[in-house]
């Protein structure tokens, strides 16, 4: 009966598409198959296609042999939400899970370190601490600019990644003290081949090798107020209780948080505490040595995620940093979190209301156009408006804009709600608009006579 049926079933026009989303994902669980032949990952198949999209549209902008790869994790219950082993299969080295590469971290470690010397009463926030020229044991760090600045704040020296801040608290800590920390939080570091076993100072500044999948855990539990557990793949495996190692207290991971939480902002976006649907991100970049790995990790809520950009084959791509090359990704992946998050908790199934079967097609919301400035327009030449100032205007976007002309904040007048730009000398200005969604513009002009 069963045969005749196939017999009479009418034959496929074509062959199906596959569907590549989480393909490196998908492949490393099917190991684990069960005898039903399923496996459910906790990967969220709304944010997962977001994020491919994104990676995508991201990576078309990279130079040739450029690839990047991301993660998302629910710091709460450790569950990866979405996860990109590659750009592109059709990259170079699409092929491989670039989350499980082991790669320099560069600066990526140094809340770790900074938590750990809160922690052990080694130094606060507010500690003032000596950014000078220094020899350890004939190790001698410099400052990613080769300046340096003298004596600052513990908080102002993880905010602008200053490394001899760094080394001198790894120092005092002990690197060996951060290697057993680090891999009691099921971190596997590996140690360059001339270090043999033991864990230097270098430490602090990428000198030796974790993946992806370690910072997102170490990242995750900076979230989870320092309690730290291996990351869970495997919806049967989500509401197990796992061990937690705690690698500080809350209070140490809250002030690291805030630390980093109130970094200088990047170029083209107000600080999320300007805008109102902005999430509020606690991050780190890293930039390994010669320019080979660009990194940004972080925390915004209950979630954490991290973004490598780089080649394959590890080759150096100069200047291109973590802050420039990773970080605008990361707080894109957490503009989508939370727009995500806010339509449906993620992690939770949606059910088809009607009928036995739902298709539904997966999109981004669309959004509006990003603001325009209207005046002043880009490359033009004004002229003071003396005591009455120049009015700012823009249009389009989502609205509610908040204005910076040299990188500081112009004032909404209370009266008449105008934005008003009162040059104090002649010059160069660079004018930038943000609306509330975080989206900018950006205007150069020139002002021929301040009044």
């Amino acid at each position: 009966a069963k045969a005749a049926e196939a017999r009479g079933a009418p034959l496929p026009a074509g062959r199906a598409a596959l569907d590549r989303r989480a393909y490196h994902i998908a492949r490393e669980l099917a190991g684990g198959i069960t005898r039903d032949g399923v496996v459910t990952s906790t990967l969220d198949v709304r944010l997962q296609s977001l994020a491919e999209e994104r990676a995508r549209a991201y990576a078309a902008r990279l130079d040739d042999g450029a690839t990047l790869a991301l993660m998302i994790v629910d710091a709460r219950t450790r569950a990866v939400r979405a996860a990109v082993g590659s750009a592109s299969l059709k990259a170079p080295g699409g092929w491989m899970d670039l989350t499980a590469a082991v790669r320099s971290p560069g600066s990526a470690l140094k809340p770790i370190i900074y938590g750990l010397a809160f922690e052990e009463g080694l130094a606060g926030p507010d500690t003032v601490i000596d950014d000078m020229p220094q020899s350890f044991d004939g190790y001698a760090p410099e400052n990613f600019d080769r300046t340096f600045r003298g004596e600052v704040r513990l908080s102002d020296a993880l905010q602008h990644s200053l490394n001899v801040p760094a080394v001198t608290l790894l120092d005092r800590l002990g690197a060996e003290r951060l290697a057993a920390v680090l891999t009691a939080s099921g971190v596997r570091l590996k140690a360059p081949k001339r270090a043999g076993r033991e864990f230097g100072l270098t430490l602090a500044l990428g000198g030796a090798g974790v993946t992806m999948r370690d910072l997102a855990t170490l990242y995750a539990g900076l979230a989870n107020d320092g309690a730290v557990a291996p990351l869970v793949w495997r919806v049967e495996e989500e509401g197990a209780k796992a061990h937690a190692f705690q690698m500080f207290s809350p209070t140490s991971a809250r002030r690291i948080r805030e630390i980093l939480a109130d970094a200088p902002a990047l170029e083209g976006r107000a600080p999320a505490r300007l805008s109102r649907t902005a999430p509020r991100v606690a991050y780190k970049t890293g930039t390994s040595y010669g320019y080979r790995d660009a990194w940004a990790a972080g925390t915004a809520g209950a979630y954490a995620a991290v973004v490598w950009v780089g080649r394959a084959d590890g080759a150096p791509r100069p200047g291109e940093t973590g802050r420039k090359a990773a970080a605008p990704l990361l707080l894109d992946l957490f503009d989508i979190v939370a727009r995500v998050d806010r339509e449906a908790p993620l992690g939770q199934e949606q059910q088809a209301e009607d009928g036995d079967i739902a298709i539904a097609r997966i999109a981004a919301p669309r959004r509006k156009a990003p603001p325009e400035i209207v005046f002043p327009r880009d490359g033009v030449e004004i002229y003071s408006g003396g005591e009455r100032g120049v009015v700012l205007a823009a249009r389009g976007g989502a609205g509610d804009y908040i204005w910076y002309v040299g990188g500081e904040p112009v004032a909404t007048e209370a009266t008449s709600g105008k934005a008003v730009w009162r040059p104090q000398a002649p010059g160069f200005y660079d004018v930038v608009v943000v609306d509330r969604d975080g989206r900018s513009a950006r205007a150069k002009v020139r002002v021929a006579a301040a009044g």
